[in-house]
């Protein structure tokens, strides 16, 4: 078989799968919802004052633009987000799954974090992960061109220090590098931000 026709095949393979997952997603959406908060109420009743609490969370968002923290990965269309957290203690599991909204795959986002120093004036989180973000692409075989996906591959990686000044304003950075698994890809990449938090104002 041709170079050209197994690679097209195996990007055909992963998008059958692909919206496989998304079906099944789509079909059970309540369902899913269920299980998250029957989960979490039954994680929250089984702890104790002497146990390191476990947690499972999710959260199903619309947007109408598909914005991403690094323009590259921005899909600027609507699109569909999937959250979900479980984890123990300092650790969790935070996957990040997006569609757009006619169905076909944006991103898929595995997030590990971990918090290093959890203090009264000082936190200090850090994260992994390996991320699949989807592109639709145009390619010609004998003539005739065929509109395919492809998958680009990248691991990244965060930091997040957060320094408490008061009870009132947190001062932190949010740091997130990134290293694409394919030639083709942006190699070395990074964001840096500041951020400022305010809680606990009283408005009269």
């Amino acid at each position: 078989m041709p170079l050209k026709c197994l690679f097209i095949s195996i990007i055909n393979a992963e998008i059958c799968i692909l919206f496989l997952l998304f079906s099944f997603l789509m079909k059970n959406i309540f369902i899913l919802v269920l299980i998250t908060f029957s989960i979490g109420s039954s994680l929250a009743q089984k702890t104790d004052s002497t146990q390191t609490p476990s947690f499972f969370k999710g959260q199903i968002t619309a947007t109408n633009n598909g914005v991403s923290l690094i323009p590259n990965f921005s899909l600027n269309k609507p699109a569909l987000l999937f959250d979900l957290s479980i984890g123990k203690g300092k650790l969790s599991f935070d996957p990040m799954i997006r569609f757009a909204l006619n169905g076909k795959p944006w991103a898929f986002v595995f997030w590990w974090r971990y918090k290093l120093i959890s203090g009264k004036k000082f936190n200090m989180g850090l994260g992994a992960h390996p991320a699949f973000m989807f592109r639709t692409e145009n390619i010609s075989t004998g003539g005739i061109t065929k509109e395919v996906m492809t998958t680009q591959r990248y691991v990244a990686w965060e930091a997040s220090p957060t320094f408490r000044m008061n009870q009132n304003v947190s001062l932190g950075l949010y740091y997130i590098g990134s290293h694409g698994l394919a030639k083709d890809l942006i190699q070395w990449g990074s964001f840096v931000a500041a951020r400022a938090m305010l809680s606990n104002f009283v408005f009269k």
